[in-house]
């Protein structure tokens, strides 16, 4: 409810949501983390589930209501992009150099031990990055050609060791096209 709330301001008022870009980059990693840390856990399958059905294309659209509207700059949507798209590396020397003292682990307390390390919020990034590409022909050129730009992210992250066999391995659930029936299929396919 809250969620789909945020949709509609953001698309009402894109350019007071762009002062609050951070928090809605994080309410969307914050959401894929947690998806991704339940379909790990055997008994979070059923919760993935149902986060994937109702929570998923929510979450995209938030994103893309504010990379969407007219009312923001490219810089702001590149800047939007680059927040949610870095390694935990970059993530932790951007926030000593904006003398924030919390990593993204302290950020996101899930459960699941892999899910906590730089890997697992990877792994959260890439989920997320998927439902954007997923979604992406309801965005305009101009977010098109935005995330176009962070492909280069996907393939180095997918190279470190860690992250690739992981989304070689892990089992998401995905809606089918459809919206009607969630399926488990593997990282990589989808």
């Amino acid at each position: 409810f809250y969620l789909i709330n945020a949709v509609k301001v953001v698309a009402l008022f894109p350019s007071q949501a762009s002062m609050v870009f951070k928090e809605i980059a994080l309410c969307t990693l914050v959401t894929s983390a947690f998806k991704f840390s339940l379909s790990q856990q055997s008994h979070g399958k059923s919760a993935s589930e149902v986060m994937t059905d109702l929570l998923e294309k929510t979450t995209v659209d938030l994103l893309s209501a504010l990379l969407n509207t007219a009312e923001i700059t490219q810089e702001v949507r590149i800047t939007l992009l680059d927040f949610l798209f870095i390694d935990e590396q970059d993530f932790n020397k951007q926030s000593h150099d904006s003398q924030t003292k919390a990593s993204l682990v302290d950020v996101l307390p899930l459960s699941v031990e892999s899910t906590t390390s730089t890997c697992g919020l990877l792994l959260a990034r890439v989920l997320l990055f998927q439902s954007v590409m997923r979604y992406s022909s309801e965005l305009e050129e101009v977010a098109k050609l935005a995330i176009t730009k962070k492909l280069y992210w996907l393939l180095d992250v997918l190279t470190e060791k860690e992250v690739y066999t992981s989304v070689l391995s892990s089992q998401l659930p995905m809606s089918d096209g459809s919206g009607k029936t969630i399926i488990w299929e593997s990282m990589f396919s989808a």
